[in-house]
């Protein structure tokens, strides 16, 4: 059994001033620890990982830094960004500053290792665009039952 966990980040609570604003091209980044059956979903532009409490995604590993890397979602693709943390941000066992992340990419932070399940949106041919807009059409005037 899987479990989704999601992770909002900065700039989504309920009070009241600045937001960041959601990009119209913006794609969910889907994470599953290695070794888990549970995945994760950041569901926000930004995400900061760390061992600090006030991290997005929090690890409290001691080879963590409390601020160890960003995830950002920038002109449609999702990016890791190393935060000068002390042992690194590594894509596939390569140490990276800043790298673009996509499906298949290993992320390892201290200790863990993230794979990355889907980190941009699936682009369809032309053709497959026109059947799915179709269904939909059909689908919407289709009674509801529910």
């Amino acid at each position: 059994m899987t479990e989704t966990r999601l992770i909002i980040g900065h700039g989504r609570h309920q009070a009241s001033g600045p937001h960041i604003a959601m990009p119209a091209d913006f794609v969910p980044l889907r994470l599953c620890l290695d070794g888990q059956s549970w995945q994760i979903e950041v569901v926000s532009p930004i995400a900061i990982i760390g061992r600090h409490t006030d991290a997005d995604l929090r690890f409290a590993y001691p080879d963590i830094s409390r601020r160890h890397c960003r995830l950002v979602f920038e002109n449609g693709v999702w990016r890791v960004e190393d935060l000068q943390s002390l042992n690194g941000t590594y894509v596939n066992n390569v140490l990276a500053a800043k790298t673009n992340l996509f499906a298949g990419d290993m992320v390892r932070i201290g200790g863990v290792n993230l794979l990355i399940l889907a980190a941009t949106r699936v682009r369809l041919s032309k053709e497959d665009e026109q059947r799915h807009e179709k269904l939909r059409q059909i689908a919407d005037v289709l009674p509801f039952e529910g």
